[in-house]
């Protein structure tokens, strides 16, 4: 009894092996997980590219991995800002400021909307801001022409 017990269990582990094989040969195969790393060169570089749709989207993808990232906040901000999505942007610019206000880029990319929504005395200030910062950024001296 014990001997047919065995061999009942040893057969249902094997059945198992098997089926768990098979569906490994069939299912398409995993997603890697991106590290953040990763992510962060994907960003930049649709950024660099001008496919603000494609960063606007891994810029979101990377503020649910770390959302206290100023820095993806502000890159955000200049993705939307570059499809004209001008009431979206200024409130991640907004978010970016209140994680971190010492980011130069961030005030430029405010500038750059509020410019954008002809608010001009707003966005000059905003650039004086990250002149402030640094007062070699070359974007914030550009765009005070």
């Amino acid at each position: 009894m014990k001997v047919i017990r065995l061999a009942w269990v040893l057969t249902l582990a094997l059945m198992i092996i098997w089926v768990l094989t098979l569906a490994l040969m069939i299912m398409p195969p995993t997603t890697v997980v991106q590290t953040l790393e990763q992510l962060w060169q994907q960003g930049e570089t649709a950024q660099a590219q001008k496919k603000y749709p494609e960063a606007e989207r891994i810029w979101r993808q990377i503020i649910q991995l770390d959302p206290n990232s100023a820095v993806a906040f502000s890159n955000l901000c200049d993705a939307l800002f570059r499809q004209n999505k001008l009431d979206e942007a200024l409130i991640f610019c907004q978010k970016a400021l209140a994680l971190d206000p010492k980011l130069p880029e961030t005030y430029n990319n405010l500038g750059n909307v509020l410019y954008d929504q002809k608010k001009l005395t707003e966005a000059e200030e905003m650039y004086r801001r990250a002149l402030a910062l640094d007062d070699k950024y070359v974007n914030a001296y550009n765009n005070l022409g």
